[in-house]
């Protein structure tokens, strides 16, 4: 049975898109993430949220092929290890390259990735159509996407693409669809950008925003009366840890090239203490360890990419910002 995008209908006038990273995200992946964003947020206010979840379980053949595609991969691994051993130390940078080359794998498929942007989009697009079923007026819809990892990638292309074509009925003002929120958690945007324009033609840029010569910017329709910009979301904020190398951070150091930073962000840093990680030594250790367990395993105890941590950390301004 081919993929379709989740339908229901409204309590009230919020939804939430949630869009995981890398993984396999089947049907029962984000129970624990929503039960924990209920619980955070309270009973009362998560009552009346629609929460919706993208699943591309069915393509991850597709992004796992490691050995279809060992030169790109050897390639994106050997730059990273070496700029990460440049801010670091080599043992840092190894395992740097080690853990990030499994999470930036996607960019190498060009099919696959396009899939995923498409089918955030048409799930977009069904959200709308849901709200408007149960009586909540385009314009009244508040619509968030809370997205993590690699999901902040596919979420940043299908934005991209709703500002900016006007068949998929998703631009800010010729179809009043301004996102309420879109929190980024631990996105790897910028180092994508940065890796895609070092490797060069191994990365298949076609169809790739992040790739564009404005640099990394948030989407906008330009307001023909007025002249200015109608950004695709009234908050547009980037959540990362101090130890979490996928948000650009590289044991307490934030990377430039490695962090996405769009002008307009509300850009936070997590101190990561509370993981009670002592040194590099030890976080190599644990992404080593994820790196062959996979994001999200229960034996990964104190993983600095988990994005159960960051909803936890920030419940109230979550609170807030989908309001």
């Amino acid at each position: 049975m081919g993929w379709k995008p989740q339908s229901q209908t409204w309590p009230r006038q919020t939804a939430v898109l949630f869009i995981h990273g890398i993984g396999s995200a089947k049907p029962g992946h984000y129970d624990s993430l929503l039960q924990l964003f209920d619980k955070s947020i309270g009973p009362g206010p998560a009552q009346g949220i629609a929460k919706y979840c993208i699943y591309y379980d069915d393509l991850n053949d597709w992004f796992q092929d490691k050995v279809g595609l060992a030169s790109q991969l050897t390639a994106l691994q050997g730059f990273l290890r070496q700029e990460a051993a440049a801010e670091t130390d080599p043992g840092f940078g190894a395992a740097v390259a080690a853990y990030l080359g499994d999470v930036l794998l996607p960019i190498l498929n060009e099919a696959a990735r396009i899939s995923v942007r498409d089918r955030i989009l048409a799930q977009l697009q069904q959200i709308r159509l849901d709200g408007h079923k149960s009586g909540v007026q385009y314009q009244n819809q508040k619509i968030s996407i809370v997205c993590h990892s690699m999901g902040c990638f596919h979420t940043y292309e299908a934005l991209h693409a709703a500002a900016t074509d006007p068949d998929l009925k998703l631009m800010p003002i010729s179809d009043l669809m301004q996102f309420r929120s879109v929190l980024f958690m631990a996105s790897p945007v910028q180092l994508i950008r940065t890796v895609a324009q070092k490797i060069g033609a191994l990365v298949p840029k076609g169809h790739l925003a992040v790739l564009s010569d404005q640099g990394i910017f948030r989407p906008f329709e330009t307001n023909v009366v007025t002249g200015q910009a109608e950004y695709c979301a009234r908050n547009w904020v980037s959540i990362a840890g101090n130890l979490d190398p996928v948000g650009g951070n590289f044991f307490k150091k934030l990377v430039p090239w490695a962090y996405m930073s769009p002008q307009g962000q509300e850009s936070i840093i997590d101190d990561q203490g509370f993981l009670n990680i002592k040194d590099k030594m030890e976080l190599i250790g644990i992404l080593s360890d994820i790196a062959l367990k996979g994001e999200g395993s229960a034996e990964i105890l104190r993983d600095p990419h988990s994005w159960n941590n960051y909803v936890a950390n920030h419940a109230t301004r979550i609170t807030q910002w989908i309001a």
